[in-house]
């Protein structure tokens, strides 16, 4: 049985970490949860598992979270499954935000995670957040190994990082009023009002953009089989996803003069480039890869 160490300085440290939070801010999420669509979706309930909902033929297992859960929810499943699973196990692990790219506009609607044998790259269970709704369903032939293994080390993962929330606000409660004064006088400027979330979605999704790419290629250059046609659809996917972040900022830069620096949008424009250099290196790595991969002219 796979059992994260608490104990660990690492596992410690991912927990009071912001880095998973601020890719997934409150602005970016629905502004409240709506009940499942399904009666059984509706009869699941609250962090608890109740095996008996669904039929034995759809091996699924589902239960529900509540609003301010959601942030710790996403931060506890990337902690377990890509911190610990994807580096710590023989599963390879597969993250999809959908939408990829989000915005206060544009929320974000759900998370999936494949976990796989690295063995024979056999689907052992699937999960799916469906943020809305606050509904997290598993389904696959190895579900009864999240009920029992995975399930109750999330529950515990998720009461730590609420707890070190808890914490890390009680610290901070003696600046909150100066916080807020700063942040209204950055929300206006002379002849407009201008949403300071909105101009921090670009640094954000950048931020998620970097994240989601650096770690599909980690755990499939450690997985037994280098997958290169992996590699080079998230290198596109990614590419796609921050096409018109550029041109994004230069509108920011013209419509916020007051709220946003220009050290700030010299500082994003890094980050952009940053960002193409590595899908530009990932290209060239995994073609030269693929292309060691192929038979040279002649040979059998």
């Amino acid at each position: 049985m796979d059992i994260i160490n608490f104990d660990d300085p690492a596992i410690k440290l991912l927990i009071e970490s912001d880095s998973i939070t601020d890719c997934y801010p409150h602005s970016h999420l629905p502004k409240k949860l709506v009940d499942p669509t399904t009666e059984k979706g509706k009869s699941c309930q609250f962090e608890q598992i109740d095996t008996t909902i669904y039929e034995d033929e759809a091996r699924m297992v589902a239960f529900r979270t509540t609003y301010e859960r959601v942030q710790p929810w996403i931060k506890a499943l990337n902690i377990f499954y890509f911190e610990f699973y994807g580096k710590h196990s023989d599963k390879e692990i597969s993250w999809v935000d959908s939408p990829p790219t989000l915005s206060q506009s544009q929320s974000l609607k759900s998370v999936t995670i494949d976990i796989k044998s690295t063995k024979d790259n056999k689907l052992l269970y699937k999960i799916t957040f469906f943020i809305k709704t606050g509904l997290i369903q598993c389904q696959g032939n190895n579900h009864e190994k999240f009920v029992k293994n995975d399930f109750p080390q999330l529950l515990k993962l998720v009461e730590k990082i609420m707890q070190s929330t808890i914490d890390i606000n009680t610290d901070h409660q003696g600046s909150q009023s100066e916080h807020s004064e700063t942040s209204i006088k950055q929300s206006y400027t002379k002849d407009q009002h201008v949403n300071t979330d909105e101009n921090g979605n670009y640094a954000d999704n950048i931020k998620r953009l970097q994240f989601g790419l650096t770690e599909t290629v980690s755990k499939l250059e450690s997985s037994n089989s280098f997958n290169t046609e992996k590699i080079l659809k998230a290198v596109t996917d990614c590419e796609k996803a921050i096409e018109n972040i550029p041109q994004s900022i230069k509108q920011l830069k013209l419509t916020a003069v007051e709220t946003i620096q220009p050290a700030d949008v010299t500082a994003l424009k890094k980050k952009v480039q940053l960002l193409e250099d590595e899908i530009q290196s990932f290209k060239i790595a995994t073609t030269n890869r693929k292309r060691e991969q192929c038979p040279s002219p002649g040979t059998v």
